[in-house]
């Protein structure tokens, strides 16, 4: 081992401890010559001269055994210095580990338990603050839809967006990077070091996260410190993935596939969660089934796909004609449902009619073709008399039936007197 530059001047001084055994031997032979004088000895030069070298000797051998033994001292001093260095980096990887261990697993506990990408982020943003201190992390996603990327998701500070991101924050050469390469691309300079990690969904690119950290480390260490920081942002990107995916699928779990409206699975399930709060509440709810009026023949006369057109078009036109608190459903072929939460039957007529009227008035390109079509509406509030959220379905079904006994292009209301038209 390397010895200090302190080391090395203790070294040196003990070796000049032969420089006083030259003196120190020749004292001792002049003494003992006067000695032996003194007591009329008589003592040969030659064996004067020989205690003299014996002496210069003995000094030279214990100042080459101090300097040896000092040498060994010092480098097991150094050995025992790195070794502990060495165990308090492994400590810090070790405590680094387990502080990523903790936040994979909150982030997969938050991700199991939410569907809402919003949520899911508001948390994993949390649990990513305490584990990286980043300065900024952005979460740019492929619209399904368009191809395009764009900022879903953005914290910088204590702020957090989800809405109104400036789509100059995806502009970056290591988002671009990153899209391009499908890998993970890095910067470090001036005490910041940056990263953006490419997240993949079956294999296919789906969108990029960005983390900004400072970055304060000694050049020494600072290879380990990126490749570490690499391999737990690789991990974040994996969950951040999911969150993107989780409620993608869960969305395609309950939405159908033509139309975009929720699903008959999913209808039953709001439809029940609905009716208990309801009631425990004692607050209104209204329940619309309607029906495409003769949508048989749209499929005769025009084909199939221009059916399922129309069909996906009537959907489209219903969702963007009712209020935010309603919800859409495809109940079954061409049949539809809405539920109006703390709606009551008097509200819910006007809706059905606007509804009814705003279908009437519209042209539906289909191909080639123009079609016009009609619905017929049964409206059915929930109250006392009603024993759970199948009466009121049924109540609704029996109005529709009424609509269309009617002539159809028409509303019908459920009463305890029957079903009556709506005007």
């Amino acid at each position: 081992m390397r010895l200090s530059t302190l080391e090395e001047k203790v070294v040196s001084r003990l070796s000049l401890l032969v420089m006083p055994g030259l003196p120190l031997a020749a004292v001792v032979c002049v003494a003992l010559a006067i000695v032996a004088r003194v007591r009329n000895i008589p003592l040969p030069a030659e064996f004067i001269l020989l205690i003299f070298l014996i002496l210069f000797a003995l000094s030279a051998v214990v100042a080459h055994v101090l300097c040896s033994r000092y040498r060994d001292l010092a480098a097991e001093k150094s050995t025992l210095i790195e070794q502990v260095r060495m165990v308090q980096d492994q400590n810090q990887d070790l405590h680094t580990q387990l502080e990523v261990l903790a936040a994979m697993r909150g982030m997969s506990g938050i991700i199991g338990d939410d569907v809402d990408f919003r949520r899911i982020m508001e948390q994993v943003f949390q649990i990513l603050d305490q584990l990286l201190k980043a300065q900024e992390i952005l979460v740019i996603v492929e619209d399904e839809t368009t191809g395009a990327y764009a900022p879903r998701a953005l914290r910088r500070g204590n702020e957090m967006r989800f809405e109104d991101i400036n789509a100059c924050e995806a502009d970056d050469e290591l988002i671009r990077k990153a899209k391009e390469s499908g890998q993970m691309q890095k910067r470090v300079e001036g005490g910041i070091a940056a990263f953006a990690a490419p997240l993949f969904l079956d294999r296919k690119l789906a969108g990029v996260v960005k983390f900004v950290l400072p970055f304060d480390c000694p050049p020494a260490r600072a290879p380990k410190r990126i490749a570490s920081l690499e391999l737990i942002i690789s991990d974040i990107a994996r969950h951040v993935a999911l969150a993107i995916m989780t409620p993608r699928l869960h969305n395609r779990a309950i939405t159908d596939g033509l139309t975009g409206l929720y699903s008959r699975r999913h209808f039953e399930n709001q439809l029940k969660e609905h009716t208990n709060l309801a009631r425990r509440y004692n607050k209104p709810l209204s329940l619309i089934m309607l029906d495409i009026d003769n949508f048989k023949q749209v499929n005769n006369q025009f084909g199939h796909l221009s059916g399922d057109a129309v069909l996906a078009e009537v959907g489209a036109v219903l969702r963007a004609n009712v209020r935010d608190c309603d919800t859409v459903y495809r109940y079954g072929g061409e049949e539809l449902a809405v539920i109006l939460p703390e709606t009551s039957a008097v509200h819910t007529q006007a809706i059905a009619e606007r509804l009814r009227r705003t279908i009437h008035d519209k042209a539906f390109v289909a191909g080639r073709n123009t079609v016009r079509v009609t619905i017929s509406l049964g409206i059915a509030e929930l109250d006392h008399s009603s024993r759970s959220y199948d009466e009121l379905v049924a109540r609704a079904d029996q109005a529709l039936y009424d609509a269309k006994a009617r002539g159809r292009n028409a509303a019908s209301i459920w009463t305890s007197e029957g079903p009556k038209e709506v005007k």
